[in-house]
């Protein structure tokens, strides 16, 4: 009777143990929105930023200009090794820029930082002080002390939940109002613009007539 007793306890702490086991969202299919504020000279601004990410592609949405950039790596290391496409969704049209357009004298590391937003490597040079909540809402705690540089980090996500940069009189700060772990709601975001019609940067020039795309040479896009 006691053996029977000792293996239903072992058999219930297994149940309970299987029952506190957390499944995490898939951290390659994920949206964040940020507020992004600054305050210089006393005076403070701020926007909104949404970051979508999925797996190879990102996609960063600015709601007050209606501009949306989607960013795509290729998986090898071609030389189209990064590729953007700039949405402008007032008149449903896009520019496509191929990575030889692209300005950027570290492809890999500019990559990094619009993946995590905060790029780990940046991270890593902050001192950490804590770590705090279970493994999908894991948040830990960098500063560099001495300034006003901090960041909350989203351990799973690898996305910061918020950071500060900057110092006394002007600082420069990402804080997350949204994290969006639904896969349907993060991709109908990508393909929201999919019906858009297209124009390849190096075409630009030779489409003035084209009413938008000479709007957008006199923009210097």
């Amino acid at each position: 009777m006691k053996k029977i007793q000792t293996l239903l306890l072992l058999a219930g702490m297994t149940f309970s143990s299987a029952q506190a086991i957390e499944v995490c969202s898939n951290h390659e299919i994920v949206g964040v929105k940020y507020q992004v504020s600054e305050i210089k000279n006393g005076k403070q601004t701020s926007k909104q930023v949404n970051v979508w990410r999925n797996k190879n592609a990102v996609l960063y949405e600015y709601p007050q200009t209606r501009i949306a950039e989607y960013w795509y790596k290729t998986p090898n290391a071609s030389k189209e090794f990064l590729q953007l496409t700039r949405y402008f969704d007032e008149f449903k049209r896009g520019i496509e820029y191929q990575s030889k357009e692209i300005r950027s004298n570290n492809k890999q590391q500019h990559w990094n930082r619009l993946y995590h937003v905060f790029t780990p490597k940046r991270l890593a040079k902050y001192q950490k002080s804590m770590t705090k909540g279970q493994t999908c809402t894991q948040v830990s705690h960098y500063h560099i002390p001495n300034t006003v540089k901090q960041v909350e980090w989203l351990e799973h996500y690898q996305l910061p939940k918020s950071f500060t940069l900057g110092q006394k009189g002007s600082t420069y700060q990402w804080t997350l109002i949204e994290l969006v772990s639904e896969q349907k709601q993060v991709l109908s975001r990508f393909s929201k613009r999919g019906e858009f019609k297209t124009t390849d940067y190096a075409d630009v020039g030779d489409n003035e007539s084209d009413e938008f795309l000479s709007q957008m040479i006199n923009q210097g896009f």
